[in-house]
């Protein structure tokens, strides 16, 4: 076999990126496949995007909390402590199932 030989990709990668051209044929280079993990590595990047796109909003989440208390809202300190525990949960449970995924 030679490095530019094609070998077959899994059904999956066609499937988890239907508008990329370049994977339809699920066709690739021996050296590219052996050098670069493509698909797992671009899986990995995609959530950490998604990741870092659920802490924004929780972020802006605890922005208003902050708000909310300053203009007295009328929040008890144990709410926003069960505010905040949650949101920390939550994101907790998208980094573990978005691991999980790649």
């Amino acid at each position: 076999m030679k490095l530019s030989d094609q070998v077959r990709l899994g059904e999956w990668i066609a499937k988890q990126w239907p508008n990329d051209k370049g994977l339809q044929d699920r066709q690739i280079p021996v050296d590219v496949a052996l050098g670069s993990g493509y698909a797992h590595s671009r899986k990995a990047a995609e959530n950490t995007v998604a990741i870092l796109a659920q802490l924004g909003a929780q972020q802006a989440t605890i922005d208003k909390l902050v708000d909310a208390i300053g203009s007295g809202g009328g929040l008890t300190a144990a709410e926003i402590k069960a505010a905040a525990e949650a949101g920390a949960q939550a994101a907790l449970d998208k980094l573990g199932d978005a691991l999980k995924e790649s």
